[in-house]
């Protein structure tokens, strides 16, 4: 993620996604970019408009959903108008109020072509705090790793937020692979300048030391990697994905490795969505 010029706010239900028009209001101020809204139900795209007015953005463009598939209608829209950034509510709220990471939400992840924002109602402080979760124990890991920083640096900056940088090493003997990884680690934390002082390394399985450590810290946005074909093991990253998406009270946005074009991203659309 280079840029943000425009951002696609999906809105299901206003009384149920405030959050994400609010959200996008104050990304799309804050980086000066245009808000598309795409509005499940017709008959209140006045109201959101209107709400996004009171917030303070006065240029959006919108469209009414047909009763398509909520990812093809997504699908089709960026298409029609490319964004570089899609928001919607994370699915899956529970009755205790505790969200779920829903099969549907991977599934748009890996669709579409720009990061994937899931917001949940929780509001933004003024002074957001981001984590970035990476990995870079092998060859796919490590282009994601890329994409998370890439994303996380910018959209940090933009928002003049904190950013931490989280990786777990899993390796407890090699030595020589962990100085490795290590080094490979600072590389790219100096070539997407987001700090090295940022960089906290920590030992053990991710799945147990960094949910632990987002429930504890509880930030307002996590970086993650969307699931995608192109990683091994896909299966189990999935579960890794959704173990972070759910142990993290703020919001949490989803990037795809940064080799990826756009174009190779969008020939997986017609499959997930058939």
């Amino acid at each position: 993620m280079e840029k943000l010029t425009s951002l696609l706010a999906v809105i299901q239900d206003l009384e149920f996604d405030a959050a994400v028009l609010e959200k996008s209001v104050a990304l799309a101020r804050a980086f000066h970019a245009q808000l598309d809204l795409l509005v499940r139900c017709p008959t209140q795209v006045a109201a959101c408009v209107a709400r996004c007015a009171a917030l303070g953005q006065e240029s959006v463009t919108h469209c009414g959903v047909s009763a398509d598939r909520l990812g093809e209608a997504i699908l089709r829209r960026l298409r029609q108008q490319p964004a570089d950034l899609v928001v919607k509510r994370l699915s899956n709220e529970n009755a205790i109020g505790r969200f779920w990471f829903a099969p549907n939400d991977n599934a748009l992840a890996e669709a579409v072509p720009v990061p994937l924002l899931l917001v949940r109602d929780r509001p933004w402080p003024k002074e957001l705090r981001f984590a970035a979760a990476v990995d870079v124990s092998n060859h796919d890991t490590e282009a994601l790793a890329r994409g998370i920083l890439q994303a996380s640096g910018f959209l940090a900056q933009g928002c003049e937020a904190w950013l931490d940088v989280l990786y777990t090493e899993r390796e407890q003997h090699d030595q020589a692979l962990r100085m490795e990884r290590a080094v490979q680690l600072a590389r790219l934390v100096r070539e997407f300048h987001v700090g090295g002082e940022r960089l906290q390394v920590f030992d053990g399985a991710p799945e147990k030391t960094l949910t632990a450590l987002l429930r504890m810290r509880q930030y307002d946005v996590l970086v993650a990697g969307a699931n995608s074909r192109r990683l091994a093991l896909s299966s189990a990253f999935a579960t890794l994905t959704g173990a972070l998406v759910d142990s993290t009270p703020g919001d949490v946005l989803l990037v795809k490795p940064a080799a990826a074009s756009a174009r190779e991203q969008l020939a997986h659309q017609r499959q997930q969505y058939a």
